[in-house]
């Protein structure tokens, strides 16, 4: 979802000393006192592909993250290679944090932990232009101890005055090999279909399959059933939560 399409559980996300997720597969994580808004945007942009805005609400110091953590079978595939992560990104005039660009092996699969084997970290300097940064790991041996593979960006901020405080990033990619090539452009329903193997949102009424299946227990009279039906097998066992309703 490195071209952030896929948004199932909405397109503006608030985090605060807390983990969210926000476009699909990507992870938020705050450090501050105040809100941290992660929304889709479309403005400015030639082609109407979408892009990560990542907003702090108030004046207050703090870091913004955004991660998306990989597999370990994918991680197992990349040992002894390189990988290169290439995206685009570009701030607000009034944002003056400090950006870091990430790849790194880690530990275990929590986007929060800070148990890193072997990393890339890259000081940018953003513009109010978009513009392509690459940056490149080769995973050595020691990333045969590492559980975790993740891909992150982090502003780290002090006080600042302004409400436009937000930087803004597109074309995520990372592939196998020490060159970037342009990004690999998916349709929506492809896209769609990948992100539904670590979560899907099967509101009643959907046509992604949730189906109220109503019928009469001699016991305890009228009973509701709820049969989901996944689109894709799902990449762990899935845990259930209700959104709404009782």
């Amino acid at each position: 979802n490195g071209e952030f399409q896929c948004w199932q559980r909405g397109t503006s996300i608030t985090a605060n000393n807390s983990n969210a997720y926000t476009a699909d597969r990507w992870h938020a994580g705050a450090n501050g006192s105040e809100d941290v808004f992660y929304s889709r945007q479309f403005t400015n942009t030639s082609d109407g592909t979408p892009y990560m805005r990542v907003r702090r609400a108030g004046t207050a110091s703090g870091r913004m993250y955004l991660t998306q953590m990989i597999e370990t079978s994918v991680l197992d595939f990349c040992r002894g290679k390189t990988v290169t992560l290439s995206f685009q990104a570009r701030k607000h005039a009034d944002f003056d944090a400090t950006f870091v660009s990430r790849i790194a092996t880690q530990t275990n699969e929590s986007p929060r932990d800070d148990n890193v084997v072997q990393n890339s970290d890259v000081t940018r300097t953003l513009t109010t232009s978009f513009q392509t940064f690459t940056q490149s790991l080769t995973l050595t041996s020691s990333s045969n101890s590492a559980n975790g593979f993740r891909v992150e960006f982090v502003a780290e901020d002090g006080a600042n005055n302004s409400g436009n405080y937000y930087y803004e990033v597109r074309d995520v990619q990372l592939e196998i090999g020490d060159k970037a090539t342009p990004i690999e452009h998916r349709s929506f329903a492809e896209e769609e279909r990948l992100c539904f193997r670590y979560y899907h949102d099967s509101r009643f009424g959907n046509n992604e399959g949730g189906v109220y299946s109503p019928h009469r227990d001699a016991q305890y009279g009228h009973v509701r059933a709820c049969i989901a039906e996944f689109p894709a097998r799902m990449r762990a066992a899935p845990t259930v939560s209700i959104q709404s309703g009782s």
